[in-house]
Protein backbone atom coordinates (compact mmCIF):
# COMPACT_ATOMS: atom_id res chain seq x y z
CA UNK A 1 0.00 0.00 0.00
CA UNK A 2 1.11 3.55 -0.76
CA UNK A 3 -0.14 7.05 -0.04
CA UNK A 4 -0.45 9.72 -2.75
CA UNK A 5 0.05 13.48 -2.35
CA UNK A 6 -3.57 13.93 -1.28
CA UNK A 7 -3.24 11.40 1.50
CA UNK A 8 -5.28 8.74 -0.36
CA UNK A 9 -4.24 5.13 0.22
CA UNK A 10 -3.89 3.00 -2.90
CA UNK A 11 -2.51 -0.30 -4.12
CA UNK A 12 -0.98 -1.07 -7.51
CA UNK A 13 -2.07 -3.65 -10.11
CA UNK A 14 -0.11 -4.69 -13.20
CA UNK A 15 -2.05 -6.19 -16.12
CA UNK A 16 -0.66 -7.93 -19.18
CA UNK A 17 -3.33 -7.25 -21.79
CA UNK A 18 -4.84 -10.00 -23.91
CA UNK A 19 -5.55 -10.43 -27.61
CA UNK A 20 -8.97 -8.80 -27.32
CA UNK A 21 -10.12 -5.39 -28.42
CA UNK A 22 -11.17 -4.31 -24.91
CA UNK A 23 -9.75 -5.38 -21.57
CA UNK A 24 -12.00 -5.15 -18.51
CA UNK A 25 -10.25 -5.06 -15.17
CA UNK A 26 -12.50 -6.03 -12.26
CA UNK A 27 -11.48 -5.84 -8.60
CA UNK A 28 -13.63 -7.21 -5.79
CA UNK A 29 -13.12 -5.97 -2.24
CA UNK A 30 -14.35 -7.33 1.07
CA UNK A 31 -15.27 -4.54 3.50
CA UNK A 32 -15.24 -4.95 7.26
CA UNK A 33 -17.67 -2.13 7.96
CA UNK A 34 -19.57 0.71 6.33
CA UNK A 35 -17.75 3.01 3.90
CA UNK A 36 -18.54 6.71 3.86
CA UNK A 37 -19.88 7.88 0.49
CA UNK A 38 -16.73 7.21 -1.53
CA UNK A 39 -16.45 3.67 -2.99
CA UNK A 40 -12.94 3.95 -4.38
CA UNK A 41 -11.76 3.92 -8.00
CA UNK A 42 -9.23 2.53 -10.48
CA UNK A 43 -7.07 4.80 -12.63
CA UNK A 44 -3.88 4.58 -14.68
CA UNK A 45 -0.72 4.91 -12.64
CA UNK A 46 1.39 6.70 -15.24
CA UNK A 47 0.88 9.48 -17.81
CA UNK A 48 -0.26 8.83 -21.36
CA UNK A 49 3.24 8.79 -22.85
CA UNK A 50 4.46 6.03 -20.55
CA UNK A 51 1.27 3.97 -21.00
CA UNK A 52 1.68 4.03 -24.79
CA UNK A 53 5.37 3.16 -24.44
CA UNK A 54 4.58 0.26 -22.10
CA UNK A 55 2.06 -1.13 -24.59
CA UNK A 56 4.65 -1.16 -27.34
CA UNK A 57 7.32 -2.59 -25.04
CA UNK A 58 4.84 -5.33 -24.06
CA UNK A 59 5.10 -4.39 -20.40
CA UNK A 60 2.21 -4.67 -17.94
CA UNK A 61 -0.10 -1.68 -17.66
CA UNK A 62 0.03 -0.32 -14.11
CA UNK A 63 -3.10 0.84 -12.31
CA UNK A 64 -3.76 2.53 -9.01
CA UNK A 65 -6.54 1.00 -6.92
CA UNK A 66 -7.86 3.64 -4.51
CA UNK A 67 -9.66 2.01 -1.60
CA UNK A 68 -12.97 3.13 -0.11
CA UNK A 69 -12.74 5.20 3.04
CA UNK A 70 -13.22 2.84 5.95
CA UNK A 71 -13.38 2.80 9.72
CA UNK A 72 -11.22 0.48 11.88
CA UNK A 73 -10.99 -2.43 9.42
CA UNK A 74 -9.25 -1.83 6.04
CA UNK A 75 -10.77 -3.39 2.87
CA UNK A 76 -9.30 -6.61 1.55
CA UNK A 77 -8.91 -7.58 -2.11
CA UNK A 78 -10.70 -10.89 -2.67
CA UNK A 79 -10.53 -11.23 -6.44
CA UNK A 80 -8.90 -9.63 -9.49
CA UNK A 81 -10.12 -10.67 -12.93
CA UNK A 82 -9.34 -9.60 -16.47
CA UNK A 83 -12.09 -10.09 -19.06
CA UNK A 84 -13.84 -12.50 -16.73
CA UNK A 85 -10.78 -14.64 -16.07
CA UNK A 86 -9.69 -14.73 -12.42
CA UNK A 87 -5.98 -13.97 -12.05
CA UNK A 88 -5.86 -14.05 -8.25
CA UNK A 89 -8.24 -14.49 -5.33
CA UNK A 90 -8.33 -14.69 -1.55
CA UNK A 91 -10.74 -15.11 1.37
CA UNK A 92 -12.98 -12.22 2.50
CA UNK A 93 -12.78 -10.46 5.83
CA UNK A 94 -14.26 -12.70 8.52
CA UNK A 95 -17.97 -12.00 9.14
CA UNK A 96 -18.04 -9.35 6.41
CA UNK A 97 -21.50 -8.77 4.92
CA UNK A 98 -20.63 -5.80 2.75
CA UNK A 99 -20.77 -5.89 -1.06
CA UNK A 100 -17.70 -5.77 -3.23
CA UNK A 101 -16.43 -2.90 -5.37
CA UNK A 102 -15.88 -3.24 -9.14
CA UNK A 103 -13.78 -1.02 -11.37
CA UNK A 104 -13.63 -1.27 -15.14
CA UNK A 105 -10.70 -0.35 -17.36
CA UNK A 106 -10.67 -0.37 -21.18
CA UNK A 107 -7.63 -0.52 -23.46
CA UNK A 108 -6.65 -2.16 -26.74
CA UNK A 109 -5.02 -5.56 -26.63
CA UNK A 110 -1.30 -6.23 -26.56
CA UNK A 111 0.45 -9.12 -28.21
CA UNK A 112 2.24 -11.11 -25.53
CA UNK A 113 4.92 -12.68 -27.70
CA UNK A 114 7.83 -11.83 -25.42
CA UNK A 115 10.59 -12.87 -27.81
CA UNK A 116 9.73 -10.34 -30.50
CA UNK A 117 10.77 -6.83 -29.42
CA UNK A 118 9.35 -3.93 -31.42
CA UNK A 119 11.30 -2.84 -34.46
CA UNK A 120 11.60 0.86 -35.28
CA UNK A 121 9.49 2.31 -38.07
CA UNK A 122 11.22 2.71 -41.39
CA UNK A 123 12.40 6.20 -42.25
CA UNK A 124 13.15 5.46 -45.91
CA UNK A 125 12.04 8.41 -48.06
CA UNK A 126 9.60 7.74 -50.90
CA UNK A 127 10.96 7.37 -54.42
CA UNK A 128 8.68 10.20 -55.57
CA UNK A 129 6.86 13.02 -53.84
CA UNK A 130 3.80 12.41 -56.00
CA UNK A 131 2.70 9.08 -54.50
CA UNK A 132 -0.79 9.82 -53.23
CA UNK A 133 -3.41 7.19 -53.89
CA UNK A 134 -0.86 4.68 -55.19
CA UNK A 135 -0.33 1.69 -52.91
CA UNK A 136 2.75 -0.43 -53.48
CA UNK A 137 0.86 -3.60 -52.49
CA UNK A 138 -1.78 -4.81 -55.00
CA UNK A 139 -5.22 -5.49 -53.58
CA UNK A 140 -6.74 -8.82 -54.66
CA UNK A 141 -16.43 -1.85 -41.41
CA UNK A 142 -17.27 -3.33 -42.75
CA UNK A 143 -19.96 -5.96 -42.43
CA UNK A 144 -19.54 -9.00 -44.70
CA UNK A 145 -16.45 -7.24 -45.97
CA UNK A 146 -13.34 -8.68 -47.60
CA UNK A 147 -10.06 -8.84 -45.68
CA UNK A 148 -7.41 -6.28 -46.60
CA UNK A 149 -3.77 -7.14 -47.41
CA UNK A 150 -1.25 -5.07 -45.48
CA UNK A 151 -0.27 -1.98 -47.44
CA UNK A 152 -3.18 -2.17 -49.88
CA UNK A 153 -4.63 1.05 -48.40
CA UNK A 154 -1.56 2.70 -46.83
CA UNK A 155 -3.39 5.93 -45.93
CA UNK A 156 -5.63 4.08 -43.46
CA UNK A 157 -5.23 5.42 -39.91
CA UNK A 158 -6.66 4.08 -36.64
CA UNK A 159 -7.50 6.71 -34.03
CA UNK A 160 -7.28 5.91 -30.32
CA UNK A 161 -8.25 8.05 -27.34
CA UNK A 162 -6.14 8.03 -24.20
CA UNK A 163 -8.63 7.69 -21.33
CA UNK A 164 -8.18 7.52 -17.58
CA UNK A 165 -7.96 3.74 -17.82
CA UNK A 166 -5.97 3.14 -21.02
CA UNK A 167 -6.32 3.40 -24.79
CA UNK A 168 -9.69 3.10 -26.50
CA UNK A 169 -10.30 2.71 -30.23
CA UNK A 170 -12.40 5.61 -31.56
CA UNK A 171 -12.53 5.85 -35.35
CA UNK A 172 -10.69 5.51 -38.64
CA UNK A 173 -9.13 8.25 -40.71
CA UNK A 174 -7.26 8.89 -43.96
CA UNK A 175 -3.74 10.29 -44.20
CA UNK A 176 -3.64 13.15 -46.74
CA UNK A 177 -0.12 14.49 -46.13
CA UNK A 178 2.88 13.93 -43.89
CA UNK A 179 1.10 15.72 -41.03
CA UNK A 180 -2.65 15.54 -41.65
CA UNK A 181 -5.36 12.92 -41.17
CA UNK A 182 -8.97 13.45 -42.30
CA UNK A 183 -11.71 11.95 -40.13
CA UNK A 184 -15.29 12.71 -39.07
CA UNK A 185 -15.96 15.66 -36.78
CA UNK A 186 -18.16 13.55 -34.49
CA UNK A 187 -15.15 11.30 -33.86
CA UNK A 188 -13.33 14.10 -32.06
CA UNK A 189 -16.26 15.33 -30.00
CA UNK A 190 -17.81 13.80 -26.90
CA UNK A 191 -21.28 15.11 -26.26
CA UNK A 192 -20.84 18.74 -27.21
CA UNK A 193 -17.27 18.97 -25.97
CA UNK A 194 -14.20 18.73 -28.16
CA UNK A 195 -11.78 15.93 -27.30
CA UNK A 196 -8.38 17.38 -26.44
CA UNK A 197 -5.81 16.80 -29.17
CA UNK A 198 -3.20 15.63 -26.69
CA UNK A 199 -5.41 12.67 -25.74
CA UNK A 200 -5.50 11.28 -29.30
CA UNK A 201 -2.97 8.98 -30.96
CA UNK A 202 -2.96 7.66 -34.52
CA UNK A 203 -1.66 4.31 -35.68
CA UNK A 204 -0.37 4.30 -39.27
CA UNK A 205 0.82 1.51 -41.53
CA UNK A 206 -0.54 -1.21 -39.27
CA UNK A 207 -2.81 -4.05 -40.32
CA UNK A 208 -3.60 -5.76 -37.00
CA UNK A 209 -4.32 -3.04 -34.44
CA UNK A 210 -4.67 -5.58 -31.64
CA UNK A 211 -0.99 -6.46 -31.88
CA UNK A 212 0.93 -3.52 -30.51
CA UNK A 213 4.55 -4.40 -31.20
CA UNK A 214 5.70 -2.19 -34.08
CA UNK A 215 6.96 -3.73 -37.30
CA UNK A 216 8.97 -2.05 -40.01
CA UNK A 217 7.08 0.77 -41.70
CA UNK A 218 4.55 1.21 -38.87
CA UNK A 219 4.11 4.32 -36.75
CA UNK A 220 2.19 5.55 -33.73
CA UNK A 221 1.99 9.31 -33.42
CA UNK A 222 0.17 11.82 -31.24
CA UNK A 223 -2.11 14.60 -32.45
CA UNK A 224 -0.88 18.16 -32.09
CA UNK A 225 -4.14 19.89 -32.96
CA UNK A 226 -7.65 19.11 -34.19
CA UNK A 227 -9.47 21.31 -36.70
CA UNK A 228 -13.23 20.73 -36.94
CA UNK A 229 -15.04 22.41 -39.82
CA UNK A 230 -16.75 25.53 -38.41
CA UNK A 231 -20.11 24.61 -39.97
CA UNK A 232 -20.37 21.28 -38.17
CA UNK A 233 -23.45 20.72 -36.02
CA UNK A 234 -23.69 17.57 -33.85
CA UNK A 235 -26.11 14.82 -34.87
CA UNK A 236 -26.05 15.80 -38.55
CA UNK A 237 -23.74 14.86 -41.41
CA UNK A 238 -23.41 18.39 -42.79
CA UNK A 239 -19.75 19.41 -42.45
CA UNK A 240 -19.08 16.30 -40.35
CA UNK A 241 -15.38 16.52 -41.15
CA UNK A 242 -12.22 17.22 -39.18
CA UNK A 243 -8.48 17.31 -39.76
CA UNK A 244 -6.03 16.01 -37.18
CA UNK A 245 -2.65 17.70 -37.30
CA UNK A 246 0.03 15.24 -36.24
CA UNK A 247 2.76 16.18 -33.79
CA UNK A 248 5.50 15.36 -36.30
CA UNK A 249 5.89 14.59 -39.98
CA UNK A 250 5.69 10.93 -40.93
CA UNK A 251 8.04 9.40 -43.45
CA UNK A 252 6.28 7.67 -46.29
CA UNK A 253 7.03 3.96 -46.49
CA UNK A 254 5.68 0.91 -48.26
CA UNK A 255 2.87 0.87 -45.69
CA UNK A 256 2.34 4.60 -45.03
CA UNK A 257 1.27 6.75 -47.98
CA UNK A 258 -1.33 9.51 -48.43
CA UNK A 259 -4.62 9.34 -50.29
CA UNK A 260 -5.27 11.92 -53.03
CA UNK A 261 -7.87 14.62 -52.43
CA UNK A 262 -10.74 15.00 -54.89
CA UNK A 263 -9.86 17.48 -57.65
CA UNK A 264 -12.67 16.91 -60.17
CA UNK A 265 -16.11 18.53 -60.23
CA UNK A 266 -18.08 18.32 -56.98
CA UNK A 267 -21.32 17.68 -58.91
CA UNK A 268 -22.87 14.61 -57.23
CA UNK A 269 -24.91 13.72 -60.32
CA UNK A 270 -21.68 12.83 -62.15
CA UNK A 271 -20.89 9.97 -59.76
CA UNK A 272 -24.38 8.59 -59.01
CA UNK A 273 -24.35 4.85 -59.60
CA UNK A 274 -20.57 4.66 -59.42
CA UNK A 275 -19.00 2.51 -56.73
CA UNK A 276 -16.40 3.26 -54.11
CA UNK A 277 -14.66 1.37 -51.35
CA UNK A 278 -14.86 1.78 -47.59
CA UNK A 279 -12.13 0.22 -45.46
CA UNK A 280 -12.23 0.10 -41.67
CA UNK A 281 -11.92 -1.79 -38.41
CA UNK A 282 -15.59 -1.45 -37.44
CA UNK A 283 -18.23 -4.02 -36.42
CA UNK A 284 -18.27 -7.16 -38.57
CA UNK A 285 -20.77 -9.93 -39.37
CA UNK A 286 -19.77 -11.75 -36.16
CA UNK A 287 -20.82 -8.70 -34.13
CA UNK A 288 -17.27 -7.89 -33.07
CA UNK A 289 -17.30 -4.19 -32.21
CA UNK A 290 -13.77 -3.77 -33.54
CA UNK A 291 -11.98 -6.17 -35.87
CA UNK A 292 -8.28 -6.91 -35.47
CA UNK A 293 -7.69 -6.30 -39.17
CA UNK A 294 -9.57 -3.93 -41.47
CA UNK A 295 -12.13 -5.12 -43.97
CA UNK A 296 -13.26 -3.54 -47.21
CA UNK A 297 -16.58 -3.31 -48.93
CA UNK A 298 -17.66 -1.83 -52.26
CA UNK A 299 -20.92 0.13 -52.42
CA UNK A 300 -22.62 2.45 -54.95
CA UNK A 301 -23.50 6.13 -54.57
CA UNK A 302 -27.24 6.84 -54.88
CA UNK A 303 -29.06 10.06 -55.71
CA UNK A 304 -30.19 12.47 -53.02
CA UNK A 305 -33.80 11.85 -54.03
CA UNK A 306 -33.46 8.09 -53.72
CA UNK A 307 -31.88 8.49 -50.29
CA UNK A 308 -34.58 10.85 -49.02
CA UNK A 309 -37.40 8.68 -50.37
CA UNK A 310 -35.96 5.63 -48.60
CA UNK A 311 -36.71 6.90 -45.10
CA UNK A 312 -37.92 9.97 -43.25
CA UNK A 313 -34.86 10.05 -40.96
CA UNK A 314 -32.60 11.03 -43.84
CA UNK A 315 -34.19 14.45 -44.29
CA UNK A 316 -32.92 15.41 -40.83
CA UNK A 317 -29.29 14.33 -41.25
CA UNK A 318 -28.47 14.91 -44.94
CA UNK A 319 -27.64 18.13 -46.76
CA UNK A 320 -26.30 19.41 -50.06
CA UNK A 321 -22.83 18.54 -48.73
CA UNK A 322 -23.52 14.86 -48.04
CA UNK A 323 -24.25 11.80 -50.14
CA UNK A 324 -25.73 8.39 -49.46
CA UNK A 325 -24.33 5.05 -50.54
CA UNK A 326 -25.02 1.38 -50.00
CA UNK A 327 -26.74 -1.71 -51.33
CA UNK A 328 -29.21 -1.99 -48.42
CA UNK A 329 -28.42 -5.69 -48.18
CA UNK A 330 -26.69 -5.90 -44.80
CA UNK A 331 -23.22 -4.96 -46.04
CA UNK A 332 -21.43 -1.69 -45.52
CA UNK A 333 -19.68 0.46 -42.92
CA UNK A 334 -20.95 0.12 -39.36
CA UNK A 335 -20.13 1.08 -35.76
CA UNK A 336 -16.41 1.72 -35.52
CA UNK A 337 -16.04 2.64 -39.20
CA UNK A 338 -16.85 6.31 -38.57
CA UNK A 339 -14.24 8.57 -40.12
CA UNK A 340 -13.27 5.98 -42.74
CA UNK A 341 -12.87 7.25 -46.27
CA UNK A 342 -15.15 6.55 -49.22
CA UNK A 343 -12.52 6.16 -51.93
CA UNK A 344 -12.84 5.98 -55.70
CA UNK A 345 -10.35 5.14 -58.44
CA UNK A 346 -9.49 8.05 -60.72
CA UNK A 347 -6.82 7.79 -63.43
CA UNK A 348 -5.22 4.85 -61.69
CA UNK A 349 -5.10 6.49 -58.26
CA UNK A 350 -7.33 6.24 -55.21
CA UNK A 351 -9.04 9.50 -54.34
CA UNK A 352 -10.98 10.51 -51.22
CA UNK A 353 -14.61 11.37 -52.06
CA UNK A 354 -16.35 10.94 -48.70
CA UNK A 355 -16.07 10.28 -44.97
CA UNK A 356 -18.32 7.81 -43.09
CA UNK A 357 -20.71 9.91 -41.00
CA UNK A 358 -24.09 8.47 -39.94
CA UNK A 359 -26.22 5.36 -40.40
CA UNK A 360 -29.72 4.63 -39.15
CA UNK A 361 -30.10 2.59 -35.97
CA UNK A 362 -31.55 -0.90 -35.62
CA UNK A 363 -33.41 -1.13 -32.31
CA UNK A 364 -33.34 -4.94 -32.34
CA UNK A 365 -29.60 -5.40 -32.86
CA UNK A 366 -28.76 -2.07 -31.19
CA UNK A 367 -26.29 -1.27 -33.92
CA UNK A 368 -26.24 0.15 -37.46
CA UNK A 369 -29.11 -0.74 -39.77
CA UNK A 370 -27.52 -1.75 -43.06
CA UNK A 371 -30.89 -2.37 -44.68
CA UNK A 372 -30.76 1.41 -45.13
CA UNK A 373 -28.23 3.70 -46.78
CA UNK A 374 -25.19 5.12 -45.02
CA UNK A 375 -24.63 8.88 -45.04
CA UNK A 376 -21.20 10.26 -45.97
CA UNK A 377 -19.74 13.73 -45.72
CA UNK A 378 -18.97 14.76 -49.31
CA UNK A 379 -15.30 15.80 -49.16
CA UNK A 380 -15.45 17.28 -52.66
CA UNK A 381 -17.55 20.09 -51.16
CA UNK A 382 -14.70 20.90 -48.76
CA UNK A 383 -11.79 20.93 -51.22
CA UNK A 384 -10.65 24.47 -50.44
CA UNK A 385 -10.82 23.86 -46.70
CA UNK A 386 -8.82 20.62 -46.97
CA UNK A 387 -6.25 22.02 -49.39
CA UNK A 388 -5.69 24.97 -47.02
CA UNK A 389 -3.97 22.57 -44.60
CA UNK A 390 -1.61 20.91 -47.04
CA UNK A 391 -0.85 23.65 -49.59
Amino acid sequence: LQVDRNGEIYGTIGVYTLDENIVRLNVELSLGNRVNNYNGQIELMYPKEQVVNDIFQQKPIKYKLFFPRWENIPPKVTRISVNGQVVCSGPPIANSKNPYFNGNGHLPAVSQRKNQPPRPASTSPPSSSDICGSPVVPNPLVVNGVSVPRGAFPWLAAMFSVTSTGLEYKCSGSLISKKHVVTAAHCVEQGRKRIRADTLVFVLGKLNIKRWSLSEGEKIIEAEDIKVHPDYKPLTSDADIAVAILSEEVQFTRYIRPICLWSESDDLDVVIGQKGKVVGWGRDESNNTMTAEPKQTTIPIVSQEQCLWSGEAFKYVTSARTFCAGDRNGTGPCNGDSGSGFIMKRNGRWVLRGVVSISTYDQNTQTCDLSNYVVFTDTSKFKKWLFSFIS
